[in-house]
C-alpha cells in the first residue's frame, strides 16, 4: 500500500472531521465515497483499514515495507501504530533514529549510535547510551547489511527488542532496514 499522495491526506482529514461526530466505519466510509467518488473507493478502504483493524507486529511491519523515506509516514499510519501499540524504527538522513506510534521520540545520532528506552512518568523516552534491556544500536554505512541484490542499506540497527524488520529505499536506492516492535515488548 502507498500513502504519497495529496489526495490521501485530504481523505484522511476528511475522514477524521467525520470520526469527530460518528466514528461509526460505514458512516465514515459512505461519506467519504460520496466525497470523493468510486475512483478513490480502495484507497478510502485501506484508510478506514487502518482506522479500525487490529495488527500484529508482523502484520504491521508488511504495511510499512519498500516505503520510501523521502515520504514521512502518514498520519493513518502512525496514528494505526499508536493504536496498536507498535512502533516503528526507522533512520533520517545521516543523523537522526526516529520512533513512530506508541512512542514518538527520536535520536541524534551521526554517523550511528548506542541508545535505550526508559520508562518516565509512564511514558517511554529514548535516551543515548545503552543498558541491560531495550536498547537500539543504529548503525550508519557499516557495510555490513545488503539488500537482494547485494546493495549496501546505510541505516541499520541492532536490538535486543523482540521485532520485525523491514526495507525503506530512498529514491528508490536500498536506504534503511528499520523494525517495529510492540510497546508491551519492552522490559
Amino acid at each position: 500500500m502507498k500513502y504519497k499522495s495529496d489526495k490521501t491526506h485530504e481523505i484522511e482529514l476528511f475522514m477524521d472531521g467525520i470520526a469527530s461526530v460518528c466514528d461509526e466505519a460505514d458512516t465514515i466510509k459512505e461519506k467519504s465515497l460520496e466525497k470523493f467518488g468510486r475512483k478513490f473507493e480502495p484507497l478510502i478502504l485501506n484508510l478506514l483499514m487502518l482506522r479500525t483493524k487490529d495488527f500484529t507486529v508482523e502484520q504491521f511491519t508488511g504495511l510499512v515495507d519498500r516505503t520510501d523515506a523521502e515520504d514521512p509516514f502518514p498520519s493513518s499510519l502512525i496514528n494505526c501504530a499508536r493504536r496498536n501499540g507498535l512502533v516503528i524504527v526507522s533512520g533520517y538522513s545521516d543523523d537522526l533514529l526516529e520512533l513512530g506510534g506508541a512512542i514518538c521520540d527520536e535520536g541524534d545520532c551521526f554517523n550511528g549510535g548506542q541508545f535505550h528506552l526508559v520508562k518516565e512518568s509512564d511514558k517511554w523516552k529514548l535516551q543515548a547510551g545503552s543498558v541491560m534491556y531495550n536498547n537500539i544500536k543504529a548503525k550508519w554505512c557499516e557495510g555490513k547489511e545488503t539488500d537482494e541484490f547485494g546493495e549496501l542499506i546505510r541505516w541499520t540497527y541492532d536490538t535486543d527488542i523482540s521485532h520485525s524488520d523491514f526495507f525503506m529505499t530512498f529514491r528508490g536506492e536500498p536506504y534503511c532496514k528499520g523494525f517495529v516492535f510492540d510497546v508491551r515488548d519492552l522490559k
